[in-house]
């Protein structure tokens, strides 16, 4: 699916270039530093600080 839809995104020229690096550079840190931080925090932080991560983002799509 994805591959289909990236042709067909390209071959229309609807892709933005430099975000797309950006997007792709930020999500191998950030994927790279999830990965270390997963084996070093217990599974209670981890799912207090993802808990407050949807209140935090469900609050901003409500009153946006």
């Amino acid at each position: 699916m994805v591959l289909t839809s990236s042709f067909f995104y390209y071959k229309g020229n609807f892709i933005n270039w430099q975000t797309a690096f950006l997007c792709g550079i930020g999500g191998a840190i950030g994927g790279y530093i999830g990965a270390k931080l997963l084996k070093k925090l217990p599974d209670k932080v981890l799912k207090i600080a993802f808990t407050i991560f949807l209140i935090y983002v469900s609050i901003k799509m409500i009153f946006k």
